[in-house]
């Protein structure tokens, strides 16, 4: 999403559309409206500058993919399923590993886009720069910290759902003496959980004493 030249007569008028749509809608209340403006200018942006933001790409891919954001990722997850439920290390598996994928594709995303977002918002107050430029790099800075805000209410509304990935790794037979039909997860060497259904759809854990043999 670099804009070195002359901003096109198609981007200058996209550019203040956006502009004077964000004022207006912001005027009346329409805050996530207006930011969609912002969110649809820089996704269009990205298609028509896809072969320029190799590098942008590439610094995603560092924080999501690499071997060591996942490492770091496991290890955030073991430590969140310890803090909330008290889960010892050993008894967590499946769980632990699909908590890690989610958190880096949303807290261990937000470090890229932070960076992208202090990067445009640099070039965008450089004074050699036509004011298209400048105005189309602050709407990217924008974007970026959007999409780091959504990223990061996602992640906070999943947090209250994480029951359903613990429940990967509960079993009906286990060391836990759980009744039968159902299932249950080690919490440390004197306990266990218990996974209850509630109505609507709702899961709950129930601590039982249950000595490891």
């Amino acid at each position: 999403m670099e804009n070195q030249n002359t901003p096109t007569v198609f981007e200058s008028v996209a550019v203040a559309v956006v502009i004077v749509m964000y004022f207006c809608l912001g005027m009346y209340g329409y805050l996530l409206l207006a930011h969609c403006g912002f969110l649809i200018f820089s996704a269009w942006a990205l298609f028509q500058k896809r072969r320029r933001i190799m590098a942008a790409r590439r610094t995603i891919e560092l924080f999501v993919c690499s071997a060591v954001s996942f490492f770091i990722a496991k290890v955030l997850a073991t430590g969140h399923f310890n803090r909330k439920y008290g889960i010892f290390k050993e008894n967590l598996d499946y769980s632990s590993t699909a908590w890690a994928m989610f958190i880096a594709c949303t807290i261990l995303l937000c470090a890229p886009l932070l960076c992208h977002s202090v990067r445009f918002t640099w070039r965008a107050f450089q004074s050699e720069q036509h004011i298209v430029a400048s105005l189309s790099n602050a709407i990217y800075a924008a974007s970026c910290l959007l999409l780091t805000a959504i990223l990061s209410v996602a992640y906070e509304k999943a947090e209250k759902q994480d029951l359903w990935l613990l429940w990967l790794d509960a079993y009906l037979y286990s060391d836990c003496n759980a009744p039968e039909g159902s299932y249950t997860i080690r919490k440390n060497n004197e306990a266990c959980y218990q996974f209850i259904w509630q109505p609507y759809f709702q899961l709950e854990l129930r601590e039982y004493p249950a000595p490891k043999p």
